[in-house]
């Protein structure tokens, strides 16, 4: 189930934030190449010889981001791998998103990614629902340079999307990801380094987004960390009653949206 708190309006006395439009954005491609990670002599743990890709994953990451922000100077970078396909609205949500983590420092990324975006999980109609989470998504995401600047003295040897996630690195931060996804797999996410573990099952059946949504147009102040008051809708679990699951009269989305109704109200 998904919990929404309330949303507070624009504050008309404040300024919203300058957003580029998408039709400025120049893209421009530069390549650059780095030694494998086999003349690098990559030390991959003997116990973990059959996960040495992950090793030269990490490496290769740490690479492209030292180049991206140490020697190139931008203060942010969108995360694409080569296997992930993106929404028409790709861009304009980044665009769009980018100011909330100079905003809020209880934020440390966005993501395009829904873990849990398959078909019958997700609002179809919600194409502009976006949520804080706080669990990293990753496969399409945004990072600014000052993350870089703390996570780069220790980044890790192996499994760098898992090392994120713990809690010494996320320290209590959340991340921006949507309802419906703004990546999708390709079928070359089969042949990756996982070897198309949950390919079939789930990652191919996370839906992507079709809807062009202009979201440098909206208010995503409600994302804000100062925005989300918790202790009214904590205050109202605690006086809800308690409901045997097998005895709910109604489907899991009826129940969801009832109580969305009600914390909204």
């Amino acid at each position: 189930m998904r919990f929404l708190p309330k949303v507070h309006k624009w504050n008309s006395s404040r300024a919203r934030p300058k957003v580029m439009p998408l039709s400025a954005l120049v893209i421009v491609i530069c390549m650059f190449k780095h030694k494998s990670a086999q003349e690098a002599h990559v030390v991959v743990p003997k116990n973990h010889h059959r996960f040495a890709t992950y090793y030269y994953i990490a490496r290769h990451y740490k690479l492209a981001l030292e180049h991206v922000f140490d020697t190139l100077g931008h203060n942010s970078a969108i995360l694409l791998e080569d296997d992930l396909d993106i929404a028409v609205d790709f861009f304009e949500y980044f665009l769009a998103t980018r100011y909330l983590l100079d905003e809020d420092p209880t934020l440390f990324c966005v993501s395009a990614w829904n873990d849990n975006g398959k078909v019958e999980n997700i609002d179809a109609q919600a194409s502009s629902l976006l949520y804080r989470t706080d669990f990293f998504p990753g496969l399409g995401w945004m990072m600014t340079s000052q993350l870089w600047k703390e996570i780069q003295p220790k980044w890790p040897n192996g499994f760098w999307d898992d090392w994120l996630r713990e809690p010494e690195n996320r320290k209590g931060r959340q991340c921006i990801r949507p309802e419906i996804s703004r990546t999708g797999m390709t079928p070359s996410g089969k042949k990756g380094a996982s070897k198309g573990l949950f390919f079939d099952k789930h990652l191919a059946k996370v839906v992507l987004n079709v809807a062009n949504v202009p979201f440098t147009t909206m208010n995503l102040d409600y994302l804000l960390n100062v925005c989300h008051d918790f202790s009214e809708f904590f205050h109202r679990c605690l006086l809800a009653p308690i409901f045997s699951a097998g005895l709910l009269p109604m489907t899991i989305r009826v129940v969801k949206e009832r109580l969305m109704e009600r914390f909204l109200s």
